[in-house]
């Protein structure tokens, strides 16, 4: 059975891509330790696309498509199309390696924030909500 969205008012979606832009920037934190930080030729590329695959495992798309039933903006469609977005920027991430200057990384994190916000757009606004933000910091 379909469901109909009311559409998000502007307040609404200022929120939702502050929340995203914060999730990712957390993220970012995340895997990115000033104390541990080491060059390209101290840490193999292989052992740092290892450590960002690693990350995978803690997705929460399967998680979220389990309420696919309940919610259609769940769809086993949009979870995968949520994964290939954090898919893409751990291989953005690996490609430049974990020495790759900040403002190049930050451009990896704002392309997978923009298609992340593109895909809540088309769900209007209720693919990615507090509790889907927090599951993205986990």
């Amino acid at each position: 059975m379909a469901q109909n969205f009311a559409q998000p008012t502007p307040s609404q979606i200022m929120t939702i891509r502050n929340s995203l832009l914060l999730t990712v920037l957390l993220i970012l934190v995340g895997c990115s330790h000033p104390e541990k930080q080491k060059s390209d030729q101290d840490i193999p590329m292989s052992a740092y696309a290892q450590k960002l695959n690693a990350t995978k495992q803690t997705y929460p798309f399967d998680r979220w498509e389990l309420r696919g039933n309940e919610l259609e903006q769940y769809s086993p469609e949009n979870c995968a199309r949520a994964a290939e977005v954090f898919d893409q920027l751990i291989a953005d991430l690996a490609e430049l390696g974990e020495a790759a200057d900040e403002p190049l990384k930050m451009n990896a994190f704002r392309r997978a924030i923009e298609a992340l916000n593109d895909l809540n757009q088309e769900n209007y606004g209720m693919l990615i909500e507090s509790e889907e933000a927090e599951a993205l910091c986990m």
